[in-house]
């Protein structure tokens, strides 16, 4: 779902493009799920990798022409990253423990 997109309430959803998006459209996707089920799941979020893989490919094209030194460059991704990271987890927390379905 991630990977081609999916629809979710009769919209299009494309594939994420970053790693906070990825985290959001897949608690999305798991509160559809809830709703159509009853019991317990489980999600892997192994699937969530290569979406901070292009996020960190889209922070070091944005800033490869600003920051000259591959150091720097790297420092300030790796900053960046961890804040998305965070971000990104913080998201789905905030989203599955706040998810209220009918069947549970």
């Amino acid at each position: 779902m991630l990977d081609n997109g999916t629809v979710i309430n009769k919209r299009m959803i494309e594939s994420p493009k970053s790693f906070q998006v990825a985290c959001t459209v897949m608690t999305q996707i798991i509160a559809q799920v809830a709703s159509s089920q009853y019991g317990g799941q489980s999600i892997d979020i192994r699937h969530l990798g290569k979406y901070l893989r292009r996020s960190r490919d889209k922070y070091v094209a944005m800033l490869e022409d600003v920051i000259s030194s591959k150091a720097e460059l790297s420092q300030t991704v790796e900053a960046l990253m961890a804040k998305e990271l965070a971000s990104g987890v913080q998201t789905i927390q905030y989203q599955i423990n706040t998810l209220m379905t009918t069947n549970g």
